[in-house]
């Protein structure tokens, strides 16, 4: 994979939750894109010395898609950056979601918050090659924080869902967190595949479910990045084991839950 720091020009952007903003950007990468992949992304004003990492949502006739939640100065500044406006980029980056682990099997994805991202893409994937539908759940804190135009097909679950909320809005709607009945979900699908990204409790709940369950696990995962190439090395992790590192931004962000010490 050719590391090349490209310039994308900011084509669309729209709000699709509070602070979340989908935005196209209109560059030619000269990668194919991976569902679990990223882009560092350099804020184009305001003085900020490292790029931000963002997952890939799609890649498709030159538009990158990212979804951005303005959580710091850096999103902030992306987020609302005027239609034209040119950011440079270094995309695709890191190790994605292997398709071929998940053929011919039942899939069950698990995201939260912006860990929606990769696993939107995972599954568009999927099932443009011809794979059954994957049961895909998304777990929010409010009906504030859901992306809507993102989640046709996916079971949502809201932890603070006011009693007067129209849930016709979204027929799959039900109060509880992300990780609700998947122990029987799993029960009824042996030998599952379960991909999972999102915030870390979240995360390390669904993982211990599905060990549990003898489901075969798959963590995108979400770490501060300073280089985006394995270099800085602050997104260490631990083997499983412990004897040795790997990067979340080099050797990942995805990897199979035995590879890494996780949960």
């Amino acid at each position: 994979m050719n590391r090349t720091l490209d310039t994308a020009r900011i084509i669309a952007r729209r709000e699709v939750a509070a602070e979340n903003w989908l935005i196209d950007l209109s560059v030619e990468l000269s990668d194919a894109v991976q569902p679990g992949q990223f882009a560092m992304v350099h804020p184009p004003r305001g003085g900020f010395l490292l790029p931000r990492p963002f997952s890939i949502l799609d890649y498709r006739d030159a538009v990158l898609s990212l979804l951005v939640k303005e959580v710091g100065a850096g999103s902030r500044v992306l987020a609302h950056e005027p239609i034209g406006a040119e950011v440079p980029i270094f995309a695709p980056l890191g190790t994605g979601f292997p398709l071929e682990e998940f053929r011919g099997r039942k899939v069950v994805l698990v995201a939260g918050g912006v860990g929606l991202v990769p696993l939107w893409r995972l599954r568009h994937d999927l099932l443009a090659i011809g794979e059954s539908e994957p049961l895909a759940l998304f777990g929010a804190r409010t009906p504030a924080d859901l992306p809507m135009p993102l989640l046709d097909g996916w079971r949502v679950r809201v932890e603070e869902l006011p009693v007067e909320f129209d849930s016709s809005v979204l027929a799959t709607m039900e109060k509880g967190l992300a990780t609700l009945g998947l122990d029987e979900i799993l029960r009824s699908h042996k030998g599952a595949a379960v991909a999972l990204c999102g915030p870390d409790p979240m995360m390390k709940a669904a993982a211990r479910i599905a060990v549990k369950e003898e489901a075969e696990v798959w963590v995108c995962l979400e770490e501060q990045m300073a280089c985006g190439a394995g270099v800085c090395r602050s997104c260490a992790i631990p083997v499983a084991g412990g004897a040795s590192m790997k990067t979340v931004c080099r050797d990942g962000p995805v990897f199979r839950l035995d590879e890494i010490d996780y949960v």
